[in-house]
């Protein structure tokens, strides 16, 4: 008999039937990819007197099961904090556990962390890694883990979305945390940890730190934690869902993808499928008294000689269609190189009557080169958020939303960008330096949008759900830290196509940036051509548009494939329908809409699932 549960600081129910994983090949490379389920999964809720279960309800193996029914986490002694109602909803596999906060106190208060204990995963399980691809992380017994950790949408190890995946040999449970991010404004910290840390141990807990305890040192602190202004009150959800089929997986955390479509939308922008060429202009090891912006091409320089030379001779190679997005568009900085790239790239080129360049024609002569050359132009925008006013000073600040001055001189930079024919903007280090906030970066992003709805923006490094939304977002295929690997794997980021992006924003634009001198670094590799066109198709064919550095070619056929329409299965379109709690006679209890929303706005497909 199932009954609404309902409680002041007490866990209404918890247990999660088994857990799942994906394997299916697609057609022209080794990535995996969810098809269909054949027969709905269910579980079933359980209150017994203190003890609350989560269970399959076929084969009554439970995943979750505790007796500790506070469902809140906080250290008192050193620091109180609201400690909420819960509410729990049952659904045909998993819950919703539903946490609302009151704060009758006379002082804003922190909210703590909501936690589930006693989910059961046993010796051998595995992970969705949605820091980058959503790619399946495998840990046994030989290779123990006692703790994985993750913010959104900052922190460590920060997650494209606020869920987490565990898989099980049996199972697969979806962690959703449902709350209106860009309103509330304050990030949350995941932790998935074993109870007491036994590293043998086989019962863990799942928690959803929202406000700081107190005992964290300066580096593990959250900036931004949720604090309760006096005489409000707010819910956050956590949606948790099962699933016993692997290739199924995405069905777990489909509250979230309906949650983000209602309260977001899709993308704001249209995608371009082509691949990008990349062009350097300058760089640090050619600045000198002689060369003070660093420029490449000496008898081409644009500070002394105008755009159109260096233009030309660029112009000689096959550019026909294509995508050319140049780098150090206005050289580099000399004397202060830690804010390289610069961030005048574009209205430094009309003030050369004060620092002495003559680089005062690029809107007529970028222009004139995508006209002959039949491409499209794009500039990348070095330290995005580090405003300045000046040229190689060293004075900069963070970019403040707020600041009229700071919105002026952004805008300054992007209407000389699109005044030389700018179609797309790389956003470099967009927010990276810790100073902007995701919220206030999405604010900005959508008044760059409104402003120049012609341009694509392109952030990095891969940004959260929000701001890919608005704008194109950016991966490096390869880790750059790792100075001796013993492998491609080792140095390897992205292995599979981005499966939350392809299942919350299907229509996004994804880069990957290619730099072969890290793989050049795995004793025996040579990165010859071939290798490089494989990495390249590899790439496309995962659905991502190669950034490929280092004079790689290609022809106009190349495009990435639109990847959300084979990673996607049709029969996830739908929205989710709650079971109904029920009273001891069977009748239904009124109850709360659960914070879900139907797909709104997207096609549905007929899926079929990918051969080798």
């Amino acid at each position: 008999m199932q009954r609404p549960f309902s409680g002041r600081g007490r866990i209404m129910a918890t247990v999660l039937g088994n857990v799942a994983v994906c394997a299916v090949v697609t057609a022209c490379a080794g990535f995996s990819a969810p098809y269909a389920t054949a027969a709905p999964f269910r579980t079933q809720v359980t209150h017994e007197e203190e003890l609350f279960r989560l269970s399959d309800q076929r084969t009554g193996k439970v995943l979750i099961e505790t007796d500790d029914t506070s469902f809140h986490y906080y250290l008192s002694r050193r620091r109180a904090s609201l400690e909420p109602q819960v509410e729990i909803v049952p659904f045909a596999n998993g819950f919703n556990a539903v946490f609302t906060y009151t704060n009758d106190r006379t002082q804003p208060m922190p909210l703590g962390a909501m936690e589930i204990k006693g989910l059961m995963l046993g010796d051998t399980y595995a992970w969705r890694d949605f820091e980058f691809d959503g790619g399946r992380r495998q840990v046994s017994p030989a290779h123990p883990v006692n703790k994985f950790r993750f913010g959104y949408p900052h922190g460590p190890n920060k997650h494209y979305s606020p869920v987490a995946v565990m898989e099980t040999d049996s199972h697969v449970i979806g962690f959703n945390l449902l709350f209106p991010v860009l309103e509330l404004e304050h990030e949350t910290l995941g932790t998935l940890a074993r109870v007491g840390g036994d590293p043998t141990g086989d019962e863990w807990k799942f928690r959803w730190k929202l406000s700081n305890y107190g005992n964290e040192g300066a580096s593990r602190a959250m900036d931004y934690e949720a604090m309760l202004p006096p005489g409000e009150k707010r819910s956050y959800t956590i949606a948790v869902r099962v699933t016993d089929d692997h290739d199924n997986w995405l069905e777990t955390i489909t509250p979230y993808r309906d949650y983000f479509t209602k309260m977001h939308g899709g993308v704001t922008y249209e995608r371009d499928p082509r691949p990008v060429m990349p062009i350097s202009l300058a760089g640090e090891g050619n600045l000198s008294a002689q060369n003070p912006y660093g420029f490449r091409q000496e008898n081409r320089r644009p500070d002394l000689y105008g755009w159109g030379p260096l233009l030309e001779w660029i112009g000689e190679r096959d550019l026909h269609g294509k995508r050319v997005m140049f780098w150090q568009p206005s050289g580099v900085q000399r004397f202060h190189r830690d804010h390289n790239f610069p961030y005048k790239f574009a209205s430094f080129w009309g003030e050369g009557d004060t620092y002495g360049h003559a680089m005062g024609d690029a809107p007529v002569e970028f222009r004139r080169f995508a006209e002959d050359n039949d491409t499209t132009v794009a500039f990348w925008w070095g330290q995005s958020t580090l405003v300045t006013s000046t040229w190689d000073s060293g004075e900069v600040a963070n970019f403040d939303i707020e600041n009229p001055t700071h919105v002026a001189l952004g805008f300054r930079e992007v209407d000389a960008a699109v005044a030389a024919g700018a179609t797309c903007i790389g956003l470099d280090a967009f927010g990276s330096n810790g100073g902007t906030p995701a919220w206030d970066l999405a604010k900005w992003l959508t008044m760059l949008n409104e402003r120049h709805p012609q341009v694509t923006f392109v952030t990095e490094k891969h940004k959260p759900d929000i701001l890919h939304r608005l704008g194109a977002t950016f991966f490096q295929a390869y880790n750059k830290s790792r100075d001796e690997p013993s492998s491609l794997e080792e140095v390897r980021f992205i292995d599979e196509p981005h499966y939350l992006a392809d299942f919350i924003l299907p229509g996004h634009e994804t880069w990957l940036s290619f730099r072969f001198e890290i793989p050049g670094r795995v004793p025996g590799m040579t990165v010859t051509d071939s290798f490089r066109a494989n990495e390249f198709n590899r790439a496309l064919e995962m659905g991502y548009v190669p950034l490929m550095f280092g004079g790689f070619d290609w022809n106009q056929s190349h495009v990435a494939r639109e990847s959300w329409r084979y990673t996607v299965p049709n029969d996830l379109a739908g929205p989710e329908d709650p079971v109904a709690p029920t009273d001891d006679a069977g009748a239904e209890v009124p109850q709360n809409e659960p914070p879900q929303a139907v797909r709104g706005g997207r096609t549905v497909r007929t899926y079929t699932k990918p051969g080798r």
